[in-house]
């Protein structure tokens, strides 16, 4: 019994199909997961965020330091004079 054939939607190479990959150029035929890198990064960044609120209200300090403030605003002022 023959091997059914199919082909690389990238390159355009035949593979057999039972293939996984193109030997060619690497394509995946049975399709990519979803990195969960980028909700990894964005749920970190929340938490680091949330945090800093906490601590600053707990310390009865600005959420923003004075000094970032006043950096923000010279950088601004440059900007537009």
């Amino acid at each position: 019994m023959a091997k059914q054939k199919k082909f690389c939607p990238r390159c355009g190479k035949s593979a057999d199909s039972g293939d996984s990959y193109c030997i060619k150029c690497g394509h995946s035929f049975t399709g990519r997961r979803k990195s969960s890198s980028s909700k990894t990064i964005i749920i970190a960044l929340i938490v680091i965020l949330v945090l800093w609120i906490g601590i600053r209200l707990y310390l009865k300090q600005p959420i923003i330091p004075e000094g970032l403030i006043e950096t923000i605003k010279n950088i601004f002022a440059k900007k537009a004079g």
